[in-house]
């Protein structure tokens, strides 16, 4: 049995619920993540995701990173102009 790394499960689990073009998790020494996440040709979201969501499940953190991710490029201050 090979060890998976945190950062694969999470990869995965995203996969399962959205595909996207390009998604990198890579943990600091801190305890964070630098994540960024290509939405779309030329759309990128980037995010430091803190210790205490990379405390939760793969699953859990996957769902979260999602959900971000959408309603980043699909709610109100995208509509608007707002970056």
């Amino acid at each position: 049995m090979a060890y998976v790394l945190f950062t694969t499960k999470v990869k995965t689990a995203i996969d399962s619920i959205k595909k996207y073009p390009l998604v990198n998790l890579e943990i600091n020494v801190d305890g964070t993540a630098c994540l960024l996440v290509k939405y779309a040709d030329r759309k990128y979201y980037e995010e430091c995701v803190t210790r205490e969501n990379m405390k939760l499940g793969a699953e859990e953190l996957a769902k979260l990173i999602v959900a971000r991710v959408e309603a980043y490029w699909t709610g109100w201050a995208f509509k608007k102009g707002l970056r």
